[in-house]
């Protein structure tokens, strides 16, 4: 071992005392203008660790590295055996120059200590300068909703943006993007680590949720991306042959009513984009080809289902919307709902208008009974049709634990082994569950993965409910992991509708990635008593309801011991309508 020394100094001489320890101390300092000179920093802290008797080192001989983030400096000082100063120096001179690890944290720095005054800022993507991007500038956008990583959500970000920065280099300059723009913000720092090459190409985020992510539910996306059996760069021309007969901030805003309606019904607007066979889609275009009177119809038609769906989760009504509140629904950009002395006055306008143009309309529906009915009115009355032989009946929600193990080989993989249905009552929204979790010995060798329940009909996102719900169990129970608990929901396909709180966002949760196998090896786990069902003794439910559990396959959702009083009226009934019959002897 050589005397202690800095790291930039030459001709040491190795005379000292051998150790077979040795430690290295790397620290991360913001200096400042009065003190960043990093040797003296790191030459004052080794002596002191090292000459103090409180010291943890586990041996007199070491090194301590620092960094200056501010002034992006780096020494070090400390012991050195033969060949570790040429090695410490290569290794550091490469980390500094490009390691992101050290970028993200200066820059979040720099953020929180808001030293960002001097330097102009892009300004992000909104429904008020979205016009910008139809400029002659080739511009990307970068939407990474759909990738995913088998190990980390954050190391997806990482990836995408390593993805992004080879596209990039690989054409040549003049066809190089002058903007990328990111759907979502935490894409923001791993571009600028990758494209640090590229100072000219500005990167910027987007207040916009913009639908690209929806464009998987279309089969030419899908389809390459089902069947790939190797990593592989797909290119498509996603306006088709649009842009010979219209501009090209028409053919994006006709793309972003397309991807918006098929992310919040993707149902009906594949009906609305294909509603027969004689609608064909060319081999080389990825949307059904249509002509321009047929595409203005199927636009107007769009934008209803994606204004509906507002509506119908806000509770608002249609009518009372400004053209510049629909043009930022359909954009994705958060707005305030309408007020409700707003939707009334509309409504109002709206009637007045209905009643100066009486209209006779025939209707033709049908009944549960599947019954046809056709009826002709000249009033807004029975105008409405039902949807479908189930609409009538609403769907209650029911719920279960989910318990389960990890492979030996893949701790990231969590098999579903056991579904826990304990004491609970619901609605057609929502489910509640007693919040004390069951106990059995069962249990023991298996995690908690979470819960499950089903749902009336498929929601583009998860509902408040089941967020507030989820919230409440993480809270209640530590055994949870915040990490690993995951809300799971099986739909029936229904007209109801589900009403969001202002201020709920899609960004509130996760979605994780789930695979169906067609053989299950699990069990069911059931109260002791037998019921689990309380939605027709509903007193008897408490949210600290204490109960055991026994293995068992759960009873039916109207089991007569889910409601005693239904079949004890039942008795009742049957002994009223009994007559006592006698003999007359006299007859």
């Amino acid at each position: 071992m050589s005397k202690p020394s800095l790291v930039a100094e030459t001709k040491d001489a190795f005379d000292q005392k051998a150790s077979n320890k040795y430690w290295i101390d790397v620290q991360l300092r913001w200096g400042d203008y009065d003190s960043h000179d990093i040797e003296c920093y790191t030459r004052a802290k080794f002596m002191d660790y090292t000459t103090d008797n409180m010291s943890i080192y586990p041996s007199p001989t070491g090194v301590v590295i620092g960094i200056d983030l501010a002034y992006n400096l780096h020494s070090a000082f400390g012991n050195w055996f033969a060949g570790s100063k040429p090695l410490l120096q290569q290794a550091m001179n490469k980390i500094m120059k490009s390691n992101p690890a050290l970028y993200v944290l200066r820059e979040r720095i720099r953020k929180g200590l808001q030293l960002y005054s001097s330097e102009p800022t892009e300004p992000y993507l909104s429904s008020q300068n979205y016009g910008e991007i139809f400029s002659n500038q080739l511009i990307w956008f970068v939407d990474d909703t759909n990738v995913y990583h088998k190990r980390l959500g954050q190391l997806a970000k990482w990836k995408t943006a390593e993805e992004v920065a080879a596209l990039v280099r690989s054409p040549p300059v003049e066809e190089q993007p002058k903007q990328i723009i990111v759907t979502r913000k935490e894409m923001l720092d791993p571009l600028e680590v990758h494209l640090l090459d590229f100072p000219n190409i500005v990167i910027k985020g987007s207040e916009l949720q913009l639908p690209f992510q929806a464009c998987l539910k279309n089969v030419k996306f899908n389809d390459p991306v089902v069947k790939a059996t190797e990593p592989q760069m797909v290119l498509f021309n996603i306006y088709d042959d649009w842009l010979k007969s219209i501009l090209s901030c028409t053919a994006f805003s006709r793309l972003i009513l397309i991807l918006r309606a098929l992310h919040v019904n993707s149902v009906k607007a594949n009906m609305l984009l294909k509603p027969d066979r004689t609608v064909i889609t060319e081999p080389h275009h990825v949307w059904p080809s249509l002509s321009d009177d047929q595409w203005m119809k199927v636009e107007v038609a769009l934008r209803d289902v994606i204004l509906s769906d507002y509506a119908t989760k806000n509770n608002v009504n249609t009518s009372a919307l400004t053209q510049s509140e629909i043009r930022d629904i359909i954009l994705g950009a958060e707005i305030t709902p309408p007020s409700q002395q707003r939707q009334q006055i509309a409504e109002i306008e709206k009637q007045a208008k209905e009643a100066s143009q009486l209209t006779a309309v025939t209707t033709r529906t049908t009944n549960v009974h599947g019954d046809e009915l056709i009826v002709t009115t000249t009033s807004p009355f029975e105008q409405k049709a039902s949807g479908s032989k189930t609409d009538w009946h609403l769907r209650t929600q029911i719920a279960g634990y989910l318990y389960g193990v990890s492979p030996t080989d893949n701790p990231q993989v969590k098999e579903v082994c056991c579904i826990v249905m304990s004491p609970q009552k619901g609605t057609s929204q929502q489910v509640y569950l007693s919040s004390v979790l069951p106990k059995n010995d069962f249990l023991n060798d298996l995690e908690p993965l979470g819960w499950m329940h089903t749902q009336p009909n498929e929601h583009p996102q998860l509902s408040h409910h089941d967020v507030i719900s989820h919230a409440k169990m993480l809270d209640s129970n530590t055994q949870w992991n915040l990490e690993k608990c995951i809300i799971l929901t099986l739909q029936f396909h229904s007209s109801e509708g589900n009403i969001t709180p202002q201020g709920y966002l899609p960004t509130h949760y996760e979605k994780v990635q789930m695979l169906l196998s067609d053989r299950f090896l699990g069990f069911f786990m059931i109260p002791d008593i037998g019921s689990w069902n309380y939605n027709f003794m509903g007193t008897k439910l408490t949210s600290g309801m204490k109960y055991d559990i026994k293995l068992w396959i759960p009873k039916e959702y109207y089991d007569q011991d889910h409601r005693p009083t239904h079949f004890l009226q039942f008795s009742n009934l049957e002994e009223g309508d009994r007559e006592v019959v006698r003999d007359d002897n006299f007859a």
